[in-house]
């Protein structure tokens, strides 16, 4: 006996439904991905920023509005250092450097 239209209505939207939930989860790992690779990247590049000013690890983390204060010299010397071309070249020159080396190799 065919289905009524309802009954087709109804699992239409249990169809759709369940797509949207599946595409909402997606969604929700692929974030989750990004996140964890950014975590991973900060966790790095804090390392590396650590390991030639160590005494930034003498920095101790608080509140939001503590740490506004406590990094707020490393804030203004980052932006300093990222707004010079100079130092942006030698990066990328860096850059270049290491991936040949790693090209060669």
């Amino acid at each position: 006996m065919p289905k009524s239209l309802v009954e087709q209505i109804t699992e239409t939207k249990a169809i759709l439904n369940a797509l949207e939930q599946k595409r909402r989860a997606e969604i929700r790992r692929e974030r989750e991905k990004e996140k964890k690779l950014n975590q991973r990247r900060y966790y790095i590049i804090g390392e590396l920023v650590c390991k030639y000013f160590p005494d930034l690890s003498k920095l101790n983390p608080g509140t939001k509005e503590q740490n506004k204060e406590t990094f707020k010299a490393l804030e203004a010397l980052l932006s300093e250092i990222s707004s010079d071309t100079k130092v942006i070249e030698k990066y990328h020159q860096a850059e270049e450097t290491v991936s040949f080396i790693i090209r060669r190799n």
